[in-house]
């Protein structure tokens, strides 16, 4: 099972949870997701992907434009998909398309 206390640093301590969490949410928003999406980021699987993609993004000093995410919202599909286990192993067969 995934422990975030052992794969984050800091994320043990509860004010340090809250500023990280409140990170990876302002984050999602930057890179398209909508506040409703943001806010719905609870799986654990998803916090430590969003979590390395934040950091990974800040140390690339890279950004995302929000238009190059089209008009389609994958990361709350994703996110559904990953809450109903339909997605497992990495396999995203499917999700992406339409």
């Amino acid at each position: 099972m995934l422990n975030l206390n052992k794969e984050i640093p800091g994320f043990a301590d509860k004010a340090t949870r809250k500023q990280i969490m409140q990170s990876i949410d302002d984050y999602a928003i930057s890179i398209g997701f909508t506040q409703k999406e943001a806010d719905s980021i609870k799986d654990p699987r998803v916090v430590l992907m969003a979590y390395k993609a934040m950091v990974n993004s800040s140390a690339n000093n890279q950004e995302m434009p929000n238009e190059s995410l089209g008009k389609k919202n994958y990361g709350l599909e994703l996110m559904n998909a990953m809450n109903a286990g339909k997605v497992s192993k990495g396999k995203l067969s499917g999700l992406l398309e339409g």
